[in-house]
């Protein structure tokens, strides 16, 4: 994660206490949330084994009982066509009154793949999202408040950053 991003969550969550977090995109590539976050508990979903991963699944279907916090999403929705169902999905796994937190990249970021950060890999798919886009499908949900915000990240104009509240 560069360190605009991680920037954005170390001052969005740094006024909390420590909270259960459940992480969607959790492998750890360049940089983690939990750099900048002490939670009471947290729990890493990605859709790859890896470092800070606990849970091999997918964020856009995974289903679980438990209800957290807080649900971090960092650097994620550019890597797949179904981020709309993972903001749904973050949703249906917080508690009332939870906080969703997600980056992602939008307008200006080149095309980089999910598994190191390099180059994109055959078949591997990669659209930035535009705050246009998720403005509105955060607009037209359930959340009792949301931000999104066009940020500068490290290309400048490159970062999307996003809160929510159910």
């Amino acid at each position: 994660m560069h360190p605009s991003a991680l920037a954005f969550y170390e001052r969005t969550l740094a006024h909390l206490p420590a909270l259960d977090v459940l992480e969607f995109g959790a492998c750890n590539i360049n940089g983690s949330v939990r750099d900048v976050y002490t939670a009471k508990s947290w729990v890493g979903l990605d859709a790859v084994e890896g470092n800070g991963v606990d849970i091999v699944a997918d964020a856009a279907t995974w289903a679980d009982d438990s209800r957290y916090d807080i649900v971090i999403c960092a650097e994620v929705f550019e890597h797949t066509p179904d981020w709309r169902q993972i903001i749904d999905n973050a949703y249906r796994h917080l508690v009332p009154g939870g906080m969703f937190v997600a980056s992602c990249a939008t307008a200006n970021r080149p095309a980089h793949s999910a598994v190191d950060g390099g180059l994109l890999r055959h078949g591997e798919y990669y659209a930035n999202v535009s705050v246009y886009d998720c403005g509105t499908y955060l607009a037209s949900g359930p959340w009792t408040t949301w931000t999104c915000v066009l940020a500068d990240g490290h290309f400048g104009g490159d970062d999307l950053y996003l809160t929510a509240t159910k």
